[in-house]
């Protein structure tokens, strides 16, 4: 399973480090780098299974918007 973590703290590291234990791939982005949801490209998700999202309420909602959209316009 390919994962994308959204926050670099300690459950996105604690969960990023049980995944590879898994076998699973996982990529974090930390909030700093994904303003708005703008790191939560198209290219980024193409291969992306899940999407975790360890980061605040108010950026989890953008986040949300923005793969909600990107899902709208793929269809």
């Amino acid at each position: 399973m390919n994962l994308l973590l959204l926050g670099r703290g300690k459950m996105g590291t604690l969960i990023q480090s049980l995944a590879a234990a898994r076998n699973h791939q996982a990529r974090s982005i930390d909030i700093d780098e994904n303003p708005h949801g703008a790191a939560l490209t198209a290219e980024k998700l193409r291969d992306i299974d899940v999407v975790i999202d360890f980061t605040t309420p108010d950026a989890v909602m953008r986040s949300e918007e923005h793969t909600s959209e990107l899902q709208s316009h793929h269809d």
